[in-house]
């Protein structure tokens, strides 16, 4: 079990995003770089971010998300995409985050990969788990109340 402490070393901050509204099939064929994460939030859109673990510049990585999901509009000549600047969030270990949703949440993370969705200590989230890391996101008018949850300074 992860010490609390964990969660009050987190640093909240922007986290840059390309949306995509589009056909379902068209962000079912969309070809991501392999240094994002898609967040399905409903079948016609989607947040695509850069991953924590790359080290991409952030300007240079939203440019290369920009051109990748403009290529939905191959199969989609009606997508929009557009920069998305109101999210803040923080990645953490899965075994932080486990502890933070399992005293704060009335519902539990499923196990595995995958985007969850819902309010964890009065906070509307998005978590998206992938390979042992996940990334909190919340509307960045809630960031001083991520922060304060982690016990952080925004």
């Amino acid at each position: 079990m992860p010490e609390p402490d964990v969660l009050s070393k987190l640093l909240v901050r922007s986290q840059p995003a390309v949306r995509v509204v589009a056909d379902a099939a068209a962000l079912d064929a969309a070809a991501w770089p392999a240094d994002c994460s898609v967040l399905r939030i409903a079948p016609d859109d989607a947040l695509v971010m850069v991953r924590a673990d790359t080290g991409s510049a952030a300007g240079a990585a939203t440019s290369d998300m920009i051109e990748v999901a403009a290529a939905v509009t191959d199969v989609d000549p009606f997508a929009i995409v557009e920069l998305e600047s109101g999210f803040v969030g923080t990645w953490i270990d899965t075994g932080a985050l486990r502890f933070w949703v399992e005293r704060h949440a009335d519902w539990h993370l499923p196990h595995g990969d995958g985007l969850s969705q819902g309010m964890v200590a009065a906070l509307p989230v998005k978590i998206l788990v992938e390979a042992g890391q996940a990334l909190v996101l919340v509307p960045a008018s809630f960031a001083s109340e991520l922060a304060e949850r982690f016990q952080v300074g925004p």
